[in-house]
């Protein structure tokens, strides 16, 4: 910024200096509005993470809730679809294992 102000004959006048100053100072202002903004920003994140978590908890708390009632209310039909849930899982995991393994066998005989 010096560099922009400095006279050929290597003087500067005062309406110069006052000038360079009224800049310095004015990137100053704009340098602490910036933070000031950022500062807000961040808080209002914050802010906002919290509030969504704190949702997060009363659904997941609700869900539960409302997973023991109706295990509670039909206890039959709840084992049911754990054990359908469970066989659907160990298939797929076959499958994919299987695969896995074909895969791997294909690739050692090349």
């Amino acid at each position: 910024m010096l560099e922009q102000i400095e006279k050929p004959n290597g003087k500067l006048s005062i309406q110069d200096a006052v000038n360079f100053v009224g800049r310095a100072a004015k990137t100053k202002i704009d340098a602490d509005e910036w933070k000031a903004k950022a500062e807000h920003l961040y808080e209002d994140t914050i802010d906002e993470t919290r509030r969504l978590a704190k949702k997060a908890k009363y659904a997941t708390e609700d869900l539960i809730d409302d997973t023991e009632h109706m295990i509670k209310k039909e206890p039959f039909k709840a084992v049911g679809v754990t054990f359908g849930v469970g066989i659907g899982l160990g298939m797929l995991a076959g499958w994919m294992f299987g695969k896995m393994i074909h895969h791997c066998k294909n690739e050692a005989e090349h």
